[in-house]
């Protein structure tokens, strides 16, 4: 049976983590609520992207080539949906992944962590923390690169064919016909 993933604006992280049965990963949501799911990271990325019409090789090469960066790129998935990669695990065996998720729009502040092997820490909407095995200023240089993703990706005109920048467009493009509409009934007089 597969997870039912939840609302991008619900995501807070996916994370790997190890279960009695193997290798999982965790979902925390914005209200800081955490579940187990069967799949790893990478799949539940896929099905993300996939959700959304996203082609995820394409969005990974763009991003790359606006951070300078060859591995770990943020994703720009959806509104409301910028995973920004972070290390929050050794793994126990080679092969499992190291490399967690965070939704750019969910971190609410980073802090240092005396508990190691963790460097910092993660605060999430909904109260939830994060250690990660970064340290701050790493942390906040990932974050930094979402960001700039996130700018040149909605608001560049040769990159707005993602399905990210169209949604963020329509979105604006409603708010201003409701306004629009809302001004001419009050010129009506209604």
């Amino acid at each position: 049976m597969s997870y039912r993933l939840p609302a991008y604006e619900h995501i807070a992280a996916i994370v790997p983590s190890y279960s009695p049965f193997g290798d999982q990963s965790a979902i925390i949501s914005t209200d800081g609520l955490t579940s187990a799911v069967d799949n790893n990271v990478r799949t539940l990325i896929k099905r993300l992207a996939r959700s959304s019409s996203t082609d995820l090789p394409a969005l990974k090469a763009r991003t790359a080539k606006l951070t300078n960066r060859a591995i770990l790129q943020p994703l720009l998935l959806a509104p409301g949906l910028v995973l920004v990669p972070l290390k929050v695990r050794k793994p126990r065996v080679a092969g499992d992944t190291s490399t967690g998720y965070v939704n750019m729009h969910a971190v609410t502040g980073v802090k240092s962590t005396a508990n190691k092997p963790y460097r910092s820490t993660l605060q999430l909407t909904g109260g939830a923390e994060l250690p990660v095995l970064w340290s701050p200023a790493t942390v906040n240089k990932q974050l930094q690169h979402a960001r700039l993703a996130l700018h040149h990706l909605v608001l560049s005109p040769e990159l707005t064919d993602s399905p990210a920048s169209y949604a963020a467009i329509a979105g604006i493009a409603t708010k201003i016909i409701d306004v629009i509409y809302d001004l001419l009934n009050l010129k009506r007089g209604r």
